[in-house]
């Protein structure tokens, strides 16, 4: 006898739409997104839906560059169950924007009417976005077939419906003839377009009709088509400014490989005339003087501001030093990364954020720089060392000189003692008693200013001669209380010992 049995499963779906299997929550899996390769980069298709969450005016025609009002009209994306946008994304609004390869302008007026744009309104879309960083990467974009925003489709839309408006019947009453005085360029490139448009889809044989629908068709899309043609030729020109900085950087890179490769070519010419390097002192030390220029070849970030003595972020930054030509350098630093590093007095100090904001550092750039070398044998505290005008090592001179502003003002003062003697003052003469009033007024402010620095110097003098004597004092206090506790000592000529007390 067989005997069948079946098996009753109670799934039960809760308010979040999570499964429950006999009180028991299973996991849900949620849908891998698809896919999509564009510029060899992976991207993921988020389908979902776009709400306008801001339409505001942004700049009017009258100082908008296109002519026309320009706009920010922004959205934010609501995914589908089951999808989930990346965290750059999330609760961020997006912009529409017409765009023409990697360049985009803002929308006009014509466009939110004709795409019937309007706040809390909510639009089929889906998001295209990538996990995948580096430069000239675009992380996200989107497509709609409601929103479009690539310049090319829509203004094919309004050609399509542009030729729908056209006849084929030369029987049909709403023919008219085609007067172009009426028509503005816009309007005339558009109805050449919409009459190419039914020969494309084989109706070659055939000649299409100018009608009264498509005058008026024409007329209320009027403004739209200008603001077309005022973006089509905003983008052409961005594009135009792209490709030529392109061709630039082209044409830089290209220079800058060919005189590394004359820079390699004469290196590994060994006929090649050898220069005799110059010497300097730099630390009290004698160093051979090549002149080149530095590669920056990394920047890391070695030390956080809570663990350095100088409570910043702390940078180690490498760099590739490459002499002139006829220059050699010792055989240890050829090929090697350098460190550099900022100097204060005999130490050695890593750079901060501050520092390479402020220099521009960057990997790949070049500085001009001297490299201090020196050959075995000399005693000295560094093989090699470097300067530059450009990146400052020396912390003396990233800061300005206390003395310059004191300097300046004996300056000053030499300068109206010097024209002073040059002037032929007249006492009876009225205007050139006005004139030593001031110059004496002058005098008496410059001698003002110069007393107010002697006093604060004399202070200054006081206060370290307070401080030496009170040390001073201290140290006899503190000899009177050992005297006093009766320790014995024995003086050895100016060497004075204590005795040791026995132990108990």
């Amino acid at each position: 006898m067989m005997f069948k049995f079946c098996v009753f499963l109670l799934i039960v779906m809760n308010t979040n739409g999570i499964a429950i299997v006999h009180g028991q929550q299973l996991p849900v899996v949620k849908p891998l997104p698809k896919t999509m390769q564009i510029n060899s980069v992976n991207y993921e298709i988020i389908p979902g839906l776009a709400e306008i969450t801001q339409i505001q005016l942004m700049k009017e025609a009258k100082e908008s560059a296109l002519g026309y009002d320009e706009y920010k009209v922004l959205f934010r994306f609501i995914p589908m169950e089951g999808h989930e946008l990346l965290e750059v994304l999330k609760n961020k609004e997006l912009e529409i924007m017409l765009k023409y390869h990697s360049s985009s302008v803002r929308v006009g007026a014509a466009y939110i009417r004709k795409m019937n744009l309007r706040v809390g309104t909510r639009y089929a879309m889906k998001l295209f976005q990538t996990r995948s960083g580096g430069l000239n990467i675009e992380r996200y974009f989107y497509e709609s077939k409601v929103l479009e925003n690539q310049l090319f489709k829509v203004y094919e839309r309004v050609i399509e419906e542009l030729s729908l408006t056209l006849t084929f019947n030369a029987n049909d009453s709403t023919i008219i003839s085609k007067i172009h005085q009426e028509l503005t360029p816009a309007e005339q490139r558009a109805l050449i377009d919409a009459e190419l448009k039914p020969i494309v889809d084989n109706h070659a044989s055939e000649k299409p009709f100018f009608t009264q629908s498509s005058l008026d068709f024409l007329k209320k899309h009027s403004t739209l088509l200008d603001e077309y043609e005022a973006a089509l030729g905003a983008l052409a020109k961005q594009e135009e400014e792209k490709y030529q900085q392109r061709l630039l950087q082209e044409k830089a890179e290209q220079e800058a490989a060919d005189l590394l490769a004359e820079k390699v070519k004469a290196i590994a010419n060994s006929e090649a005339p050898k220069v005799a390097p110059s010497t300097a002192i730099v630390r009290g030390c004698y160093y051979e003087v090549i002149p080149g220029s530095a590669e920056i070849t990394a920047i890391e970030h070695c030390l956080s501001a809570q663990k350095s003595v100088y409570k910043y972020n702390e940078y180690k930054v490498l760099f590739r030093f490459t002499p002139e030509q006829g220059y050699t350098i010792l055989d240890k630093l050829q090929g090697k990364e350098l460190e550099f590093m900022l100097y204060y007095r005999d130490q050695k100090v890593c750079v901060g954020p501050a520092y390479i904001q402020q220099k521009g550092l960057k990997v790949g750039q070049h500085y001009p720089m001297q490299l201090y070398q020196k050959r075995e044998g000399q005693i000295c505290t560094e093989q090699y060392t470097y300067t530059s005008e450009i990146l400052d090592n020396d912390l003396f001179e990233l800061f300005p000189q206390r003395s310059m502003w004191l300097e300046k003002m004996k300056k000053e003062t030499t300068q109206v003692l010097d024209s002073l003697e040059e002037l032929e003052i007249d006492s009876t003469s009225t205007i050139m008693n006005y004139e030593r009033a001031k110059k004496d007024l002058k005098l008496a402010q410059l001698d003002k200013r110069l007393g107010i620095i002697r006093a604060n110097r004399a202070i200054q003098l006081a206060r370290q001669k307070a401080r030496n004597l009170k040390r001073m004092e201290r140290m006899k206090y503190k000899e009177m209380r050992k005297r006093l506790k009766g320790e014995p000592t024995i003086q050895v000529g100016n060497l004075r010992t204590k005795t040791a007390h026995p132990q108990k």
